[in-house]
């Protein structure tokens, strides 16, 4: 079931002297209360803080969850887990040998120069194609906002390649990993030879020639047939909620992306990464009884015009999804977290700017979460544009 929400924030408040409260009143202004009215499964949520924010979207109903707060820690493997590790990344290669020349993670070999690196809390898997190619630059012109999607990658498919063959064995190989991965799509990025030489001929500077440390060209970089796949993202998901994935640093406290990115050719996996995987230690509280959707409206309001008054903003999502987080202090101590649920608000800045005399408009996302039983309130960084 969805809620639909609503939410239309009026500029009618002073802007100076104002100070936010850690219940989400602003001292200063004249605060109104947020109007709910509900018809069926709608539930229409308004309020008054600034003409140049605005929302129209669903929110899930979670009152069938069980929300828990949790103690955990960074994932640690025993040696038959490393193993099996090993075993599920040896298809069509040997396991050549291994260094445990850092305490905190081990780094494998294989006879086709294939590396595979079990830590603390993570899994990272490159053949020598991935390698050389950088997968992970080919879409910074999407998450930058230079290009759409659609621009850079027109391709929904490959040719004699389905996007859900990739798709279901990648997560057939979390499964055994014992990686729980959010039900919803992945973002998939499809990596056909005539977008990814255009991309590489705008980019030829990182990405036409393989290079040494020191800059020495070892050789160029072509894509044909052999060298297309699919470079995906995917949510991690626990009880039911997915997993934060982004990352948050605050004065006293942090929490960590956790997610996969998979580049998934004809041939299988050219590129693996697990991020902060955690193996959960106690749960502290199965019942967690949470703060109402219109608090935190009230919270998130409060907050974006104590922070951002004068941007346009629009909120483009907002749900409820576990975040671990973790006390700064000892190395030790920053294996610990706690993993509670939080409200995850997606919001859009339009940012203008003008040059030459033309001007231009980007739109910034950023995630507010809040803390869905105290409202406490932290911001992450950039984490695109669209």
């Amino acid at each position: 079931m969805k809620k639909k929400i609503l939410l239309i924030l009026i500029l009618c408040l002073t802007t100076a002297g104002c100070s936010l409260y850690p219940d989400g009143s602003i001292s200063g202004s004249d605060e109104k209360n947020v109007e709910v009215k509900e018809d069926n499964d709608t539930k229409h949520i308004q309020t008054i803080i600034n003409s140049s924010v605005s929302v129209d979207i669903d929110v899930e109903d979670y009152k069938a969850t069980a929300l828990k707060e949790l103690k955990a820690e960074y994932r640690n493997w025993s040696e038959q887990e490393m193993k099996d590790v090993v075993d599920l990344f040896s298809i069509n290669r040997n396991m050549e040998g291994y260094s445990d020349n850092n305490p905190e993670r081990r780094g494998y070999t294989y006879d086709d120069e294939s590396k595979l690196s079990i830590g603390t809390g993570c899994i990272s898997f490159y053949t020598p194609k991935s390698l050389e190619r950088n997968y992970q630059y080919y879409n910074q012109e999407i998450i930058s906002g230079k290009k759409s999607k659609e621009e850079v990658f027109p391709k929904e498919e490959l040719d004699d390649f389905p996007k859900q063959q990739a798709v279901q064995e990648v997560r057939d190989l979390c499964n055994r990993l014992n990686i729980n991965l959010s039900s919803n799509e992945p973002i998939v990025y499809t990596y056909d030879k005539d977008s990814m030489t255009k991309v590489m001929m705008r980019n030829e500077e990182i990405l036409r020639y393989n290079k040494t440390k020191s800059g020495e060209i070892l050789n160029e970089i072509s894509w044909g047939y052999e060298d297309e796949l699919y470079y995906m993202e995917f949510d991690v998901e626990l009880y039911g909620l997915d997993m934060m994935k982004y990352s948050i640093n605050d004065n006293s406290k942090y929490s960590v992306d956790t997610k996969v990115t998979v580049a998934f050719g004809r041939n299988g996996i050219e590129q693996f990464d697990a991020y902060m995987l955690f193996d959960e230690k106690e749960i502290v509280n199965d019942n967690l009884q949470i703060v109402d959707i219109e608090d935190i409206v009230k919270q998130l309001s409060a907050f974006l015009m104590y922070n951002n008054q004068l941007d346009e903003q629009t909120i483009t999502d907002i749900k409820l999804i576990y975040v671990p987080m973790g006390i700064k202090g000892s190395k030790d101590a920053q294996k610990q977290v706690t993993i509670r649920p939080f409200w995850s608000c997606t919001v859009t800045r339009s940012l203008y700017s003008e040059k030459d005399g033309i001007s231009s408009k980007d739109c910034e996302r950023n995630m507010i979460i809040i803390d869905a039983q105290n409202k406490d309130t932290y911001r992450t960084g950039n984490i695109g544009f669209e």
